[in-house]
């Protein structure tokens, strides 16, 4: 307790002192990610629940953007078939010959490394310390009996691949054109992207024919996926491996799998599932692995072998389940989420009106507050109370049986109060930029930039083409060439996706005219950068004349007098190389001739004004 102060002090003694703090209470964003799924036995629990990603990916304003230029941007536009070897270019007889050189060479080193692992095969000594040196490697390797082919072999080798090369796209073209179910590739491929990019995870469901080919692409629902810890024990295999652009080759090898179930809201396992490529006969109801199909059928009659399935993560250290980009920048999610409601329910409620009557020296009557509020509630509202006016009675104050002055009665306008605009919009600007920047998108491809122009929106969209969606595409491709691509017996073509066209064409298509006009490329080299710029196939000419540079093939027709000569002119005005030291000026048109009549007003040359008038008042005098 204080000392009480003396008469002469005016100061107030402070008894107690309380202060005041609010209860401890769990972030929003512990009370949302704080709590995890309940562990199902055998299962790798969700580091997130997926359900609370989605949930957020719903409710916020600027994630749905981001999201959606992924999906647009990364797997919308289709793909394309591509040759290991075009057999149309000017170099495909020498890729053939080299690829039948790597395969010779590739077969007699493997003749020989086994011929020497059996002879030299000690009992109780370690293979790996017979291995020679890395230099006798080389020698032996310069050294192999390979027969270099000949122009017989790689003719022969060029027709066959032709017959394979159209069975394999026929192929293709039907299995991309019908394996998803009830929608097309690209939309399989825009719902994959979209699971990824919200839940950092997703999976599709590979279904093989009879004959053990992938035949249908299923997309499994991510919010019911779960994952198995990997299995303690490898598993031999055989994966086929690319030894030249025309051939694979088998290759054993040990491998250590998963497999995965679908759980139902119940939290209870549905179906099992095994990793894409798991040879293992395993069962889709138990998910226990058995030597072969009629061991299961003894054990489990109603169960069936469990497919496969690829799964697609978004790689996170902690976790064999991934992370989806902005789970870092979650509290930016929920604050403007918050953000919203805030400004909403500010709107809604009103809490600042716009007008206040004072009354000062009196006070209304009995019924007058109740009867104002119906007013303005009811009767004021629409065209029909343009003209009403509101009559207001103040009583004044009575003291004594005496009676106080007039009272006075003020309408207050309260606008300064109220809040003009939302809050913390600049709180929610920054918000939308950390959104933005976990997917490294520019502003633009959000529909957030207001200040852009052609050249700053062109250099913003070539970025985010370089940096962020070619890497996505290519991670795509690359799985479906080395993983899906042998599985069907695809040899001779790759997958590639398309690429939206970031380059101004009218400029490209400039540049590469002006290449081909002065010799710098061929016509079918140019073809070929076409067919990459504009997502369509070219195919090259077969004539030997589009595989030389034009001005060679004009002058060859003219020494043969297949196409007369040219009349070039060269303009006075411009200086430049002659038409011997330029041939493409060979192309151009000789000039028109001058208008017959020079008082027609149309001239070929332009004069002065003031040369001009005086030479059509002096033909009118003539």
């Amino acid at each position: 307790m204080a000392a009480r102060p003396s008469q002469g002090d005016q100061r107030v003694g402070v008894v107690k002192a309380h202060v005041l703090k609010p209860a401890d209470r769990p972030s929003i964003v512990e009370a949302l990610f704080g709590t995890t799924e309940d562990e199902i036995a055998g299962l790798i629990p969700l580091p997130i629940d997926t359900a609370v990603l989605v949930k957020l990916w719903e409710m916020s304003s600027s994630l749905p953007a981001n999201v959606a230029a992924m999906v647009t941007n990364v797997d919308s536009f289709g793909h394309r078939y591509e040759p290991a070897i075009d057999l149309d270019a000017p170099d495909a007889n020498a890729r053939i010959r080299e690829a039948l050189v790597v395969e010779r060479l590739h077969d007699a080193l493997v003749a020989q490394t086994r011929t020497d692992a059996a002879s030299e095969a000690v009992p109780g000594v370690d293979p790996t310390s017979l291995l020679p040196d890395p230099a006798d490697r080389l020698d032996q390797l310069a050294n192999l009996p390979v027969v270099e082919p000949t122009t017989e072999d790689v003719a022969k080798r060029a027709v066959a691949l032709r017959r394979v090369a159209r069975l394999e796209l026929a192929r293709l073209r039907s299995f991309f054109e019908f394996c998803c179910p009830g929608s097309s590739f690209v939309t399989l491929r825009r719902r994959l992207r979209l699971d990824l990019e919200i839940t950092g995870n997703a999976a599709v469901e590979v279904l093989r024919d009879r004959s053990g080919i992938p035949a249908r692409l299923v997309r499994l629902p991510i919010l019911e996926l779960r994952l198995a810890p990997v299995d303690a024990e490898p598993t031999r295999i055989e994966e086929l491996v690319r030894t030249s652009d025309l051939t694979w080759e088998r290759v054993a090898q040990h491998r250590f799998f998963r497999r995965y179930a679908q759980v139902a809201s119940t939290k209870q396992v549905v179906a099992w599932f095994r990793e894409f490529g798991d040879p293992r006969v395993i069962s889709s109801g138990s998910g226990k692995v058995y030597d072969s199909e009629a061991s299961l059928q003894r054990t489990e009659p109603d169960a069936k072998v469990a497919t496969e399935v690829v799964h697609f993560s978004i790689a996170h250290p902690g976790s064999a389940w991934g992370l989806p980009r902005w789970i870092g920048n979650s509290p930016a999610v929920l604050g403007s989420r918050e953000l919203d409601e805030t400004n909403l329910d500010y709107f809604r409620s009103n809490s600042v009106p716009p007008l206040a009557i004072m009354v000062s020296g009196g006070s209304f009557k009995k019924n007058v507050v109740s009867n104002l509020e119906t007013f303005f509630d009811q009767k004021v509202r629409g065209r029909g109370s343009t003209h009403k006016v509101v009559i207001l009675e103040a009583e004044p104050v009575r003291t004594g049986g005496v009676v106080g002055p007039v009272p006075k009665i003020e309408f207050v306008p309260l606008r300064d109060a109220q809040q003009q605009d939302a809050l913390f919009q600049v709180y929610d600007e920054r918000n939308a930029d950390k959104i933005c920047s976990s997917f490294r998108l520019p502003r633009i491809l959000t529909g957030r930039d207001r200040a852009t122009n052609r050249a700053t929106a062109q250099a913003s969209l070539q970025f985010a083409e370089d940096q962020v969606f070619a890497g996505e595409r290519n991670e795509f491709d690359e799985l479906v060439n080395r993983r899906l691509l042998p599985e069907l017996g695809i040899t001779f073509w790759r997958f590639k996706s398309n690429s939206p066209t970031t380059h101004d064409p009218e400029t490209l298509g400039a540049v590469i005219t002006s290449l081909v006009e002065t010799g710098v490329l061929s016509q079918n080299e140019a073809r070929g950068l076409v067919s990459g710029l504009f997502n369509q196939a070219f195919p090259a000419w077969e004539t030997p004349e589009a595989n030389q540079p034009l001005p060679i093939v004009l002058a060859n027709l003219r020494s043969r007098g297949d196409l007369p000569p040219a009349r070039a002119t060269r303009s006075p005005r411009r200086a430049g190389p002659s038409v011997e030291q330029n041939p493409a000026t060979e192309l151009e048109d000789p000039a028109p001739p001058p208008p017959a009549n020079p008082t027609n007003g149309i001239r070929a040359r332009r004069l002065p004004a003031r040369r001009a008038l005086a030479t059509s008042s002096r033909s009118e005098v003539e």
